[in-house]
């Protein structure tokens, strides 16, 4: 966990934005760098779960059962860890989404051939004062599907989070 707390010390863009300076740029550099930047927020709520869910009664009867190391985590703790998981993925595909785009409108990320919002409103720059329309619509477009996943992952959470879903059922 020490590594992931180091990778938490910087910032998710000044890490991307190093790791496409290292790799290059391109959509597939991008992204591998974005992904690099975030795997460590993964890792600890993985693992602050599993230690959360580890003294848990189900989890103690089944190792008391004998069940294996793979068989507590099939049955067990993927059926607690995942929809966390799933929440925190579509709350970050907006983040990431943002990210791109940013490092797209510095020409860090995607080429201009390639559609892209970022590129999109970089090129429209020199147009803003004789045709505005041509930034917003790109930034409209990224705004209303950040808000989308956001607004997505809040309907997962309140779907999935057991203590949601306790205090709706009371």
């Amino acid at each position: 966990m020490r590594i992931a707390e180091l990778f938490m010390t910087f910032p998710t863009s000044i890490l991307s934005f190093f790791m496409v300076g290292v790799l290059g740029t391109g959509l597939t550099n991008v992204t591998l760098a974005i992904a690099l930047s975030h795997w460590a927020w993964y890792a600890r709520m993985v693992r602050n779960l599993v230690v959360s869910l580890r003294q848990r009664e189900f989890i103690l009867a089944a190792r008391l059962s004998g069940a294996s190391q793979w068989r507590l985590f099939s049955d067990h703790l993927a059926g607690a860890v995942i929809p966390s998981l799933l929440v925190l993925a579509s709350l970050d595909i907006g983040h990431m989404m943002l990210h791109v785009a940013g490092m797209s409108f510095l020409g860090l990320g995607v080429s201009a051939p390639t559609a892209e919002w970022g590129v999109m409103i970089n090129d429209a720059r020199q147009y803003i004062w004789t045709q505005p329309l041509q930034m917003v619509w790109p930034g409209l477009a990224l705004f209303i599907s950040v808000m989308a996943f956001n607004l997505l992952g809040d309907a997962l959470r309140d779907r999935l989070d057991p203590h949601l879903i306790a205090e709706h059922s009371h």
